[in-house]
């Protein structure tokens, strides 16, 4: 997990102001891929991915910037999870930011009762970018209202098409977890699905589920299976907002999902 904390970065700028002129030019001559003034990248010029680490902070600490207001100096994380996503042959990647040090300030507001610690800090403090590696260029950041104290879990799934994948994201509120399936449309992330992965848990009221996704000979998008799941014994100590537990699929099926293309999401038929 990277964190970065931009103070350093406005010291960095300000020593760059004090350097001789030609090479003041040269760097404010330069810019990044998304169009916004940059210094040099010292990783290979162009494609984000093989960028050094530090070109890739200031790339999407800008990109947050402009799109979530984000201040110069807040302090977050970001893992980014690579993958094909497209129809290309280029690697794509979608990044998972996670704004806990900005929650943890908001819920010194008065009256902000919702963003507390003894609610994971939930509200909208995770989001995701994708980066379309043909075109170079960040998406605008998806919201995934969480708790913050858990980041986003990015993983890919041959589930639309068998020649690339799509995107899963699995995200925590309290001692819950869903997960939300996304397809590219118009080279944008769109969530055609939602789901729980288990609620309850540290409770006598806990449920858990497991999915399978089965080729459809209707649909070019595969079926999702949902099967009953049961929790892994999980110590009693453990902070119920943060554990990752091992889910065991009993193959007991709940629901089955469709997709349907016209309506751009999954459906299942109604009981009886």
């Amino acid at each position: 997990m990277k964190h970065v904390y931009f103070l350093a970065f406005l010291v960095f700028c300000t020593a760059c102001d004090n350097e001789d002129s030609t090479n003041t030019k040269q760097k404010k001559s330069n810019t990044d891929i998304f169009g916004n003034t940059t210094t040099e990248n010292t990783g290979q010029a162009g494609y984000l991915l093989d960028s050094s680490e530090f070109f890739v902070d200031q790339i999407i600490h800008q990109h947050l910037q402009q799109n979530l207001n984000i201040q110069e100096i807040e302090a977050y994380s970001f893992e980014i999870y690579e993958d094909y996503v497209n129809k290309d042959s280029i690697k794509d990647a979608v990044i998972a930011i996670n704004l806990l040090s900005f929650a943890k300030k908001e819920s010194q507001k008065p009256n902000n009762t919702l963003v507390s610690p003894q609610l994971g800090y939930l509200g909208p403090y995770n989001c995701f970018v994708y980066f379309d590696g043909k075109s170079n260029s960040l998406s605008k950041p998806i919201t995934v209202y969480s708790s913050a104290v858990s980041p986003l879990k990015v993983s890919f799934e041959h589930i639309s098409a068998m020649n690339y994948k799509d995107i899963i994201i699995d995200f925590k509120i309290r001692n819950s977890s869903f997960k939300e399936i996304y397809f590219l449309t118009k080279n944008f992330p769109k969530r055609v699905f939602q789901w729980k992965n288990y609620d309850g848990i540290g409770t006598s009221n806990t449920e858990a589920y497991c999915f399978d996704y089965f080729t459809n000979e209707n649909s070019k998008a595969k079926n999702i299976r949902i099967s009953e799941g049961e929790i892994e014994h999980i110590s009693s100590q453990v902070d119920l907002f943060t554990v990752d537990p091992k889910l065991i699929n009993t193959h007991k099926q709940v629901k089955e999902f469709f997709y349907i293309e016209s309506e751009g999401k999954y459906f299942t038929k109604k009981e009886n």
